[in-house]
Parts: C-alpha cells; sequence; structure tokens
C-alpha cells in the first residue's frame, strides 16, 4: 500500500481534534446530567484510565484531564488509576487528584466510576466486587467498552456515548 493512504491531511486530524473534544464534552454533560441539581460538589469519581490511549503512558492529548477538569470544577473529588500513566500525568497536568493503587481500590467509596482509556485489565472486571466497593454502582464509559445488558442484569447504571441509558435512576 502506497504511503499517502496512510498520511492524514490537516483538515482531516482538525477534524478527529473536534470529534475528541465533542466526546469529552459529552462525557462531563451527561455526568452533569445524571445528577441534576443535586450537582457534583462532594461526589467522588473514580476514573479508570489517563493515558490518551492504552499500553501506553502518554498522557498527550489525553481527555482524562478535560474530564477531571470539568469535574473538579462542578466539586467532585477524583480518585484515579492508570497502569502506567500515572506520574507522567501527574508531571503534566497540576489537578488535585488522588491516585489509586489499583483499579479496585479506585472505586472504594466512589459516587461513580468513570472509563476513559480502554486498558486490557479493564475490559473484564469483576462486576460484583466493584458494586461492593461503589456507594452506588454507576459508570459512566467513554469508550463503550462494556454491554449495558450485561450491566443492567447485574444492577448497573450504564452511561455510554452514543447509545441509550442503561437504569438511569436520578435518585443521586
Amino acid at each position: 500500500m502506497a504511503l499517502a493512504a496512510y498520511l492524514v491531511s490537516s483538515a482531516e486530524a482538525t477534524s478527529i481534534k473536534v470529534i475528541r473534544f465533542s466526546s469529552v464534552r459529552q462525557m462531563v454533560s451527561k455526568i452533569k446530567d445524571y445528577y441534576g441539581q443535586s450537582g457534583l460538589v462532594d461526589k467522588t469519581f473514580a476514573v479508570w484510565g489517563l493515558s490518551f490511549k492504552p499500553e501506553t503512558d502518554d498522557v498527550r492529548e489525553s481527555p482524562a484531564a478535560q474530564i477531571i477538569d470539568g469535574l473538579l470544577k462542578e466539586g467532585a473529588k477524583v480518585r484515579a488509576y492508570d497502569p502506567a500513566a500515572e506520574e507522567s500525568f501527574h508531571r503534566m497536568y497540576a489537578l488535585p487528584v488522588e491516585y489509586a493503587q489499583d483499579m479496585y481500590s479506585c472505586l472504594e467509596g466512589a459516587d461513580a466510576m468513570v472509563l476513559i482509556t480502554e486498558w486490557h485489565q479493564f475490559r473484564r472486571p469483576d462486576f460484583v466486587r466493584m458494586k461492593q466497593l461503589m456507594v452506588k454502582p454507576v459508570i459512566f464509559d467513554g469508550r463503550n467498552q462494556f454491554d449495558p445488558d450485561y450491566l443492567l442484569e447485574r444492577g448497573f447504571t450504564y452511561i455510554s456515548i452514543g447509545r441509550a441509558p442503561v437504569n438511569w435512576d436520578r435518585n443521586c
């Protein structure tokens, strides 16, 4: 295949960034909509994934920074876990984030979990354990990684991008 097939024009690159920014805004908006008038003040969000993509510590242009910043501006607390990018994220972004030792300790006492990077270890979590650790079993999935019907059967509220919410319960 010719090299030209792999080149991305400046306009295409700009379009990709606009789509990515739109998804970030959409995720923060969905979180705010879910909590409604009760707001995000003093809510704790467990964030899974800080890197731009899985299997790297690269946090440049990571949507995590914008999503976390949006949560913090609304008065939320954020605890995050990433298998490789916590140190890079901390150095690049001066955000008041608590870093967890593992994906499950990140969930302890969390009002909701926000999935940002689709690391392999996040693909098949122990949902029973997750539900036990969280204040309420609420997942905001920025990667559309999980099966909505599967989570509905397990009693989770599941909100993702471009799909109908599952088990939407505003009794926050």
